[in-house]
């Protein structure tokens, strides 16, 4: 039980928003005091059952809700519930996650240098997202080799992908396999990217 007495740690509130077309970025609203204490469970934090180490803080009662994230000893940290704990004060619990900048691309007739129309990729969007590994593999099918990699990308609602176009996140450009998008707070993404090793 966290000491409502003892708030303090010094946290960032956060807000996703848009800082210019086309740019959604996690921007810091306020400084709070807090409690936090790291808890031994992980708490599953998007609705394919990703989970992460749980935190939990306790903050004076302020507007606040599941569309915020904190930012703690540097880590983010993802809203999944916020009670309150008595007339003073909220309990929220979160989730350490990793979060990474994507680039969200599509598809373009251009000309080239030699006034020839050539397809690339341009961003359509750039944001950040929370994410988590869901599947490695490795096939070996004759002389062929393929090693495929599948991730989960968990965004705020703003940020709408479309099935089988491309994301570029960690280095390398990934395809959108499935998206869902009917929980309240968050969509989730499944993208995959395959390779000969």
């Amino acid at each position: 039980m966290i000491n409502a007495g003892r708030l303090t740690e010094r946290v960032r509130l956060l807000e996703f928003a848009e800082e210019q077309p086309g740019v959604f970025r996690w921007r810091e609203a306020v400084g709070l005091w807090a409690a936090a204490e790291r808890r031994g469970e992980r708490n599953v934090y998007a609705q394919t059952g990703r989970a992460a180490p749980k935190v939990e803080f306790l903050i004076r009662r302020r507007s606040i809700s599941l569309h915020n994230a904190l930012l703690w000893r540097g880590r983010h940290c993802f809203l999944t519930n916020i009670q309150p704990e008595d007339r003073l004060h909220l309990r929220l619990t979160a989730a350490l996650v990793q979060t990474a900048p994507c680039l969200y691309l599509q598809k373009i007739q251009a000309p080239d240098e030699n006034n020839v129309l050539r397809q690339r990729r341009q961003v359509q969007l750039e944001f950040q997202a929370c994410v988590a590994e869901l599947y490695t593999g490795y096939q070996a099918e004759g002389p062929d080799t393929r090693q495929s990699r599948r991730l989960a990308l968990t965004t705020p609602k703003a940020i709408v992908l479309e099935t089988g176009r491309t994301v570029e996140t960690l280095g390398r450009q990934w395809r959108i396999a499935a998206c869902h998008t009917l929980a309240d707070y968050q969509n989730e993404y499944e993208i995959t990217a395959e390779r000969n090793p």
